[in-house]
Parts: C-alpha cells; sequence; structure tokens
C-alpha cells in the first residue's frame, strides 16, 4: 500500500498500534504485543489467533506491518503457524525486507 493508505487509515498511530489494530479488523483475538522487526527498523508484529472450522479449533497466527519512508511504501502480513507453532512463522517474520 502506499503512503496515502497508510496516512488515511492509521494517521498518527505507532506501528505497534497499527499491528494490533490490524489483527483485531481481521477478528483474530488473544492478541499479545510482539517485537519489532530486525531487518525493517520502522517494522512490528504481533501474535494472535484466528478462529478455525470448529468451535474448539484455532490457528495460530503472526500479523506484521511495516513502512519504508524512503520507498513511500507500506506493507500488512498474515503469517499462518503450520501446527500452530510460532515458532516457525516467527523466522519468516523476522527475515522480512524492502530489499535494495
Amino acid at each position: 500500500f502506499g503512503k496515502g493508505y497508510f496516512d488515511t487509515y492509521y494517521g498518527n498511530s505507532s506501528l505497534k498500534a497499527v499491528a494490533r489494530q490490524v489483527a483485531t479488523d481481521q477478528s483474530f483475538y488473544d492478541i499479545v504485543d510482539g517485537d519489532s522487526l530486525p531487518l525493517i527498523p520502522s517494522g512490528y508484529y504481533v501474535l494472535a489467533k484466528a478462529a478455525g472450522s470448529t468451535e474448539n479449533q484455532y490457528a495460530c497466527v503472526i500479523v506484521a506491518v511495516g513502512y519504508s519512508e524512503k520507498k513511500k511504501i507500506y506493507f500488512e502480513a498474515r503469517v499462518y503457524c503450520f501446527n500452530n507453532k510460532y515458532r516457525k512463522g516467527l523466522e519468516i517474520v523476522k527475515s522480512f525486507t524492502f530489499g535494495k
């Protein structure tokens, strides 16, 4: 997304608040603060759960957001974790970069 999208929907919110809002907007629950993204200075992720196909099922999901002032782009990503284990999902999220 472009800077206009980010400004319109999130204004002066912190990336932590934006990540939580994106997770909430997707109806995820049990949202827990994560951390900044190591390769994207203006990036952040949260951990959450998504409803499964039956009442007692859920899927672990990581919601990441980031912004590049230089490139004027904003991204949102949702990584659904295999076997409901965050470890591999976190490896993926922590590898995100805007490239050169």
